[in-house]
């Protein structure tokens, strides 16, 4: 199975990590910051022309893609089932600084 390789690289160190998924971010024009969230792509998705439906994993309240306090979802094995059933999938992090403006935080 292919893996995404992230390679961390700090002066005098380097750390390598595969996962099955991507941990990015876009600006955000609507919330004026960067958002962050975590992508599962099939592992020959690249090299594939063929459509994939996508499922957006949205949390509760105040939930992070990469730390759920209340679920602990098995991450690596997402990336499985991602591959199973040809679908693509992001994981949101809808975590929201007390400040920002209702409803988001």
């Amino acid at each position: 199975m292919e893996r995404f390789l992230f390679l961390l690289i700090f002066p005098g160190i380097c750390f390598a990590q595969t996962h099955p998924y991507q941990d990015l971010s876009h600006d955000s024009k609507v919330f004026g910051q960067p958002r962050y969230f975590r992508l599962y792509l099939p592992e020959d998705y690249r090299q594939s022309a063929e459509r994939y439906p996508v499922i957006y994993f949205l949390h509760g309240y105040k939930g992070r893609y990469n730390k759920e306090p209340n679920v602990k979802p098995e991450y690596d094995l997402l990336g499985d089932l991602v591959n199973k059933y040809r679908v693509i999938m992001v994981m949101w992090d809808g975590n929201m600084e007390e400040s920002n403006p209702a409803p988001y935080n």
